[in-house]
């Protein structure tokens, strides 16, 4: 009786929480354990055991659904995009293709997780009905780690990756060679209080240019009594090269940054100041007089970048500080709390980045703003704006990449401030770091869930990718339907340079590795 009772109660409350629909619209995740409906705002997901309801995949005009086999992602086709979702990560879609000809909803939509592809059926006016398949490059990838790494960070020069792991009482370090994603080296990490839960403490942590150093830091407060506050190691030894021991004033470090040459280390402190230590001995050389922008309250919390030079800083409230001896330069960005900062190889640009996406260009003493990056980050959802999480200048500095925390990847010409093709094909783990290879046809990426990605972004890579998957050599004719600037030559032969503009080269980038 106890039973039936319960089971009415429970069935009155699917009756009110689960709303009409027609029969396409409903359906069980393929192990049975969740009901799926799809309404005008996306698709809602109810758990069968406890009727509790789970995140809602947000689409506009979801006309159809489907789940993958394994249960792990869904598709959803609508008028004006696809999306791919990966359930165990619900807030924001790791796959975006936006429809050129009206979606057949007579058709539906299928994954095929053998082949790493989304497979629909469109039309355009006039047209018969025609099967297209969308390659979800690393999307599905089964690189993909279920616990996201604490922090990561590339060399500049894009040959050494550092992934920081939080730990429940001492935290650790991986090295990795950046361009091909073999671990270096395992370097142990400070002990420190037994953490609470979550993925701990952000541990703060930089790499010279040329990654043969790499310091890190505890972020507790306050670090224990002669304790060792940060740690630089040298990474092609595999050995510690010194520690550098708070005094009284240093108790808590808020942030660390490596010269360009590895010999000093940067540190801020609890009094907005900026702190020039020895990376050989431990000292401390210099005490940086606190930023000085006129009636402006800086509350300096992080360096946000450290010119190519290592001449200039920039705090994360946008001062712009003299190495030598800590004067303040007068700017003119105004006020930019929590801001994203990137210099290019030259110093004679500024990229920023406030927390709600927008990218700016800036002359290299931040005088001058050069414009504005439109639609930077493509891949929001409702009521979940993308924020700007990465930044690079190329090694030329003609092109910027810019990344979200939900996984959007894009490249920009820096002189037209137009986007080079569409967004890569990411994993859509937020992007934590970003790194061109020496000749700039190469970008890494480091994700939370899939920390070393590799991008080759080079036209005669690309050009080498896209006949790879023809099969054969592409004449004019045979680019003009896959490319709006059809190139003049073929595949191969002496042409080739020629062959693939540079439009073409970053919209075909795969990832590799």
């Amino acid at each position: 009786m106890t039973i039936q009772t319960g089971l009415l109660s429970l069935a009155s409350e699917w009756i009110t929480k689960v709303p009409c629909s027609t029969p396409w619209r409903i359906q069980f995740s393929p192990d049975g354990n969740t009901l799926a409906v799809a309404d005008e705002q996306g698709l809602r997901r109810w758990r069968l055991s406890s009727g509790k309801e789970l995140p809602r995949l947000r689409q506009t005009s979801l006309e159809r659904y489907t789940f993958s086999d394994d249960g792990e992602f869904v598709a959803g086709a609508g008028t004006n995009e696809i999306l791919l979702w990966r359930l165990d990560r619900p807030r924001a879609p790791v796959f975006r293709h936006p429809l050129a000809e009206e979606y057949e909803d007579d058709g539906g939509v299928a994954i095929d997780m053998s082949s790493r592809a989304i497979r629909y059926i469109g039309n355009r006016a006039g047209t018969r009905p025609v099967v297209h398949t969308l390659d979800l490059g690393r999307s599905v990838t089964s690189s993909w780690r279920a616990r996201p790494v604490n922090n990561a960070t590339f060399s500049a020069d894009g040959s050494t990756l550092a992934l920081a792991h939080a730990g429940a009482r001492a935290d650790h370090f991986t090295l990795l060679h950046a361009r091909s994603g073999k671990t270096l080296a395992n370097v142990p990490g400070l002990e420190r209080a037994a953490q609470a839960g979550g993925n701990g403490p952000f541990l703060p942590m930089s790499l010279s240019d040329d990654g043969n150093r790499f310091a890190y830091g505890l972020d507790e407060s306050p670090i224990p009594y002669g304790a060792d506050g940060i740690r630089v190691w040298d990474t092609r030894r595999n050995r510690q090269v010194t520690a550098l021991t708070p005094g009284n004033a240093d108790f808590l470090f808020m942030s660390v940054v490596l010269s360009p040459d590895g010999r000093e280390v940067m540190t801020t402190d609890t009094e907005n100041r900026v702190k020039v230590w020895d990376t050989h001995s431990g000292k401390r050389l210099r005490t940086l007089p606190q930023p000085n922008r006129g009636n402006r309250d800086e509350q300096v919390q992080e360096i946000g970048a450290l010119s190519a030079d290592g001449t200039k800083l920039l705090t994360d409230t946008g001062a712009l500080i003299r190495v030598s001896d800590g004067k303040t330069l007068p700017d003119e960005l105004g006020e930019c709390g929590d801001c994203l900062f990137a210099f290019s190889p030259d110093t004679r640009r500024i990229a920023t980045a406030t927390y709600r996406g927008k990218v700016s260009l800036w002359d290299g003493t931040l005088r001058t703003p050069l414009g504005t990056l439109l639609g930077t980050l493509s891949r929001t959802t409702h009521g979940a704006r993308e924020e700007t999480t990465a930044m690079a200048f190329s090694p030329d500095g003609g092109t910027l990449a810019v990344a979200g925390n939900q996984g959007t990847l894009q490249l920009w010409d820096v002189t037209s401030q137009q986007p080079l093709g569409p967004t890569l094909p990411t994993p859509g783990d937020g992007i934590l770091s970003l790194a061109f290879s020496p000749d700039g046809g190469t970008l890494y990426a480091a994700g939370e869930h899939v920390p070393w990605q590799k991008y080759d972004i080079d036209p005669d890579r690309a050009v080498d990718t896209v006949c790879a998957r023809a099969g054969a050599s592409l004449s004019p004719a045979d680019w003009k339907g896959s490319s709006p600037k059809p190139p003049t030559g073929s595949c191969v032969g002496p042409e080739r340079t020629q062959s693939c503009p540079s439009a073409l080269a970053t919209s075909t980038a795969y990832p590799t590795g």
